[in-house]
């Protein structure tokens, strides 16, 4: 046996052996740093849901409240209040299933049906005394659905007179909080004690034992199958929220990659012990001088050598090739699978924050337009009530389509474009965007483009302009006489839009960095950093330009590319 060969045979069952040790320490290591991210996030989904809930209850309870303190209650019949609720109930029919007037004898009487009596319900005796009775469960007698129950005491010269009920269908407050999507198949539950309100039945496993209320990652099983489940109580509703992803799917993918790793370990245990087996009886020239070649090899992928000479020779050699080509088909395509689950999984909790998001700002949207056109139709056109609740009914109306908006955002939808007047849409934001400014600062428009036209989203033109005054008034928030102008005018070939104020400018050593997404000077005072970057975004989308400029004044400027140069 020759000096190399025993030297071979020597090291390459030590190493192989150092690497499958390296391997299972990898094992002991990673997968509790796995295990922890993965708690993160569902401590973070149970944060997110807690506020959903909340912002529900909150919501629902602040109307309540409201139209009981305004609820018609001079006449000893029912049929006056009851006729108010009855309107009360047409206006709020997306956030409430029913209203009811609760007398304090147990009577109730919705704005449908027959009245019916409550005294022999356990929450009768609280609505009795005065508090407020939030987050009870029921049964509608009516279509026999699950509702949630919320009541709040109706007070005339501090004397208790009764309650103002409502009901929502608990279906609607479990889809506003429930993912449509996530990077792992995460499943949500509501319980009340031990019963399941909504969500997989096994959620109530996790209130038994020492778990009661803890936010861990205790295991439960569904039909064989392992779940991973944490749960809390909710705030506002005596309610547990439990959070489940299964086992398979959360840790699948891990499981699979060490199982392989290990695999080709043991595998090159036994080639590197076959192998330096064969060298004890084969070791020659061109071997050696093979050996030169590989004494060169970094690394790199693209390795090739050359398999001429001794058929033994030309074999081992080919399959290095085989295998260097191979491991970089494999790390090409593991890359892209990366870059496709990163862009997967951020389109999903993006698309997850904006439904939950969107899906409650409709609704007080809604309830904006609706109460805005019904008493519009009992106005008297020339009134100024009249002209201020037509500006609110349309801030309500750009409302709902920047909501849209962010959702074909998030979507990655292409955006409707049209032809737009810059000059004849400005004065139609005026009253909305006025209205978002302080009596300190005064918003004016010199308009210099008005047969100028652009192709783009009238909807993303809204947004941008509404950032740059939104950023401007943001400035001016210690001035005295805070002053906005927005301008126009056409540049060779380009349609320019300028925004600027008085206030006391950037810093010159932050002004590079204003367009870059969540940079803020101001974020002690609520700034997101996402106003500019999205102002940034929008006009790159248009195959414009925004740029910053100081002087006497902080300017804004966006240029457009006019329609006739598309043409």
């Amino acid at each position: 046996m020759s000096l190399f060969a025993s030297s071979l045979l020597t090291a390459a069952i030590p190493l192989s052996l150092l690497g499958i040790v390296t391997l299972l320490l990898l094992w002991t290591t990673v997968l509790p740093g796995v295990e922890e991210t993965v708690l993160s996030v569902a401590l973070e989904k149970q944060r997110t849901i807690e506020k959903q809930v909340s912002d529900f209850v909150k919501s629902r309870r602040f109307i309540l409240e409201t139209l009981a303190r305004e609820l018609p209650l001079e006449s000893d019949s029912v049929d006056h209040t009851l006729a108010h609720l009855k309107d009360e109930q047409k206006a709020l029919s997306e956030l409430f299933e029913g209203l009811y007037l609760n007398r304090l004898d147990g009577t109730v009487y919705p704005t449908q049906g027959e009245p019916f009596n409550i005294s022999d319900r356990p929450y009768y005796s609280r609505m009795k005394s005065g508090q407020p009775v939030i987050g009870e469960v029921l049964t509608s007698r009516a279509t026999q659905k699950r509702i949630l129950l919320l009541i709040v005491p109706v007070k005339r010269d501090g004397k208790l007179v009764g309650g103002l009920g409502g009901t929502v269908l608990l279906k609607d407050l479990f889809e506003s909080i429930a993912p449509t999507s996530e990077k792992f198949h995460l499943e949500v539950a509501l319980l009340q004690g031990s019963t399941v309100l909504e969500g997989f039945p096994q959620a109530r496993q996790i209130r038994h034992g020492k778990h009661q209320h803890s936010i861990e990652g205790r295991r439960i099983t569904r039909q064989g199958e392992t779940l991973r489940a944490w749960s809390s109580p909710l705030p506002e509703v005596p309610w547990c929220l439990v959070l489940a992803w299964p086992e398979r799917e959360m840790l699948g993918p891990i499981h699979e990659t060490f199982k392989i790793g290990l695999a080709g370990f043991g595998f090159a245990f036994l080639l590197a012990s076959g192998l330096s087996l064969w060298l004890q009886r084969s070791i020659t020239k061109p071997l050696k001088e093979a050996s030169v070649v590989l004494s060169e090899y970094q690394g790199d992928t693209s390795l090739s050598l050359n398999t001429a000479g001794p058929k033994e020779l030309g074999l081992l050699l080919g399959s290095i090739n085989t295998m260097s080509e191979h491991v970089s088909k494999e790390m090409t395509r593991r890359l892209e699978l990366e870059q496709q689950l990163s862009k997967l999984a951020h389109q999903a909790s993006m698309g997850t924050l904006v439904d939950s998001i969107a899906h409650d700002f409709n609704n007080l949207l809604s309830a904006i337009i609706n109460l805005s056109e019904l008493h519009l139709e009992d106005l008297d056109v020339d009134s100024e009530l009249h002209e201020d609740l037509t500006t609110v009914l349309h801030s309500g109306q750009l409302g709902v389509s920047l909501i849209k908006q962010l959702r074909h955002n998030t979507l990655n939808s292409p955006q409707e474009k049209s032809l737009v007047t810059l000059d004849e849409v400005l004065p139609t934001w005026a009253d909305t965007l006025k209205g978002l400014l302080p009596t300190s600062v005064s918003l004016t428009f010199q308009l210099g483009a008005p047969e100028a036209q652009v192709e783009v989203s009238s909807h993303q033109l809204f947004q941008i302009v509404l950032n740059l005054v939104c950023n401007a008034r943001d400035a001016l928030r210690n001035q005295t006489e805070g002053r906005i102008t927005i301008g126009t005018s056409v540049e060779e070939g380009f349609l320019i839009l300028c925004v600027a104020d008085n206030g006391p400018g950037i810093p010159r050593e932050v002004a590079s960095r204003v367009f870059e997404p969540f940079f803020t000077t101001r974020s002690e005072s609520g700034g997101s950093g996402l106003g500019l970057s999205t102002c940034h975004r929008l006009v790159c989308e248009m195959k414009g330009e925004i740029s910053l400029q100081q002087d006497n004044q902080t300017r804004f400027t966006v240029r457009l590319p006019l329609y006739e140069t598309k043409v």
